[in-house]
This record gives structure tokens, C-alpha cells and sequence, in this order.
């Protein structure tokens, strides 16, 4: 990979708003060199928005009922991206760019021996080349569910463009929920 040209450190928490509201998951993005925030991707089951300190960035998502299209709400005829989960974990966005991820995970069962190892691993690849890559330092708890655990880490990219960034973390996150649904389902 060749060095990258942005480093991003991100914070991921998860806020439950009662019996009947869907958990809030919120993705904090920070500039590595000087600590001014990006913006914050919150993701809310079906529904999505990132929010930059400027607001001029902003903009709200939704997912299609049936299908894996996110659209900006309110067009409906605007497509943000398309996100596939299958053999490949990959996001299509409106301009017709195609992103590839591959997640690694490392299960820490003695955290003192394992400080600097990630325990996740998220790579981003367009035409094979890697784009954009997430780490997550923060042990996982035992016994919890790695879609709403405390995560802490950096993302190093080449990408310039925040939404793109945004839309790649969706996909992460999207993923993680798919694999516990799968789990779940297959128990």
C-alpha cells in the first residue's frame, strides 16, 4: 500500500433510546494531525445521517424496505449507494465507483499480552488497489456484541471525498449487523 494520504482517528459508541427506538450507532471522525472533527455518521436501522461541524457536507440516507439501496431522503430518485453482502462485501456509490472490503478479526482473550494488535481489520479496495484501511485497537468486552461495542481506532486513506469515506464505514457497520443476524439465525 503506498503511504497514505489522510489519517483519521474515529470513535464508535452506541446510545439505546428505550423498548420501542432503534439503537443509535455513531461513528466519530477526527483529523489524526491536529484533532479538528470531520463529522459524525449516525446510523440508526434503517435510516443514516452524517453531520459535519461546517453543516455544509450533510446529508440523511435511507434504506430502500426491500432491497440494499440508500437513498438520500427526501429524493428518492437520488441513489447514494448500493451495498451487497454476500460472498463479497461491496458498495457501489451513485457514480458508479465499486468498493471491495475484507474484515479481519481478532478475538483478544488475554488483552495485556495484545495491546497494539487490532481487533478489527477492515480493508477497502477499488480495482485492487487498496483504498482505505480501519483499525480498531479497543479490546471487545467478553461477551458482547461486536455491532454494539466501544470501538476506538484510525482510518488511513487515500480517499479525499468525506462521503465516500461515510458510505465505507456504512458498509462496515452494515456487515457487522449481517453477521450477527447470521449467527443468530443460524443458532
Amino acid at each position: 500500500m503506498p503511504p497514505p494520504e489522510h489519517t483519521i482517528s474515529f470513535s464508535r459508541s452506541t446510545q439505546r433510546n428505550g423498548l420501542f427506538n432503534p439503537a443509535a450507532t455513531t461513528f466519530s471522525l477526527t483529523r489524526s494531525q491536529g484533532g479538528a472533527p470531520l463529522g459524525q455518521l449516525i446510523v440508526r436501522f434503517n435510516k443514516a445521517e452524517f453531520r459535519t461541524p461546517d453543516g455544509r457536507e450533510d446529508f440523511a440516507i435511507r434504506k430502500s424496505f426491500w432491497g440494499s439501496k440508500w437513498r438520500y431522503e427526501g429524493e428518492d430518485d437520488r441513489l447514494f449507494a448500493r451495498i451487497s453482502i454476500g460472498f463479497r462485501y461491496t458498495a457501489t456509490f451513485a457514480d458508479d465507483s465499486r468498493y471491495r472490503m475484507k474484515l479481519r478479526r481478532r478475538w483478544r482473550i488475554f488483552t495485556r499480552k495484545a495491546v497494539d494488535e487490532f481487533t478489527h481489520l477492515a480493508l477497502f479496495f477499488r480495482d485492487e488497489n487498496e483504498v482505505m484501511r480501519l483499525e480498531n485497537f479497543r479490546p471487545l468486552p467478553f461477551f458482547s456484541s461486536e455491532v454494539s461495542a466501544t470501538m476506538e481506532g484510525v482510518i488511513h486513506t487515500q480517499l479525499s471525498d468525506i462521503r465516500t469515506v461515510a458510505g465505507l464505514l456504512l458498509l462496515f457497520q452494515t456487515c457487522l449487523i449481517v453477521s450477527r443476524q447470521a449467527a443468530a439465525a443460524s443458532a
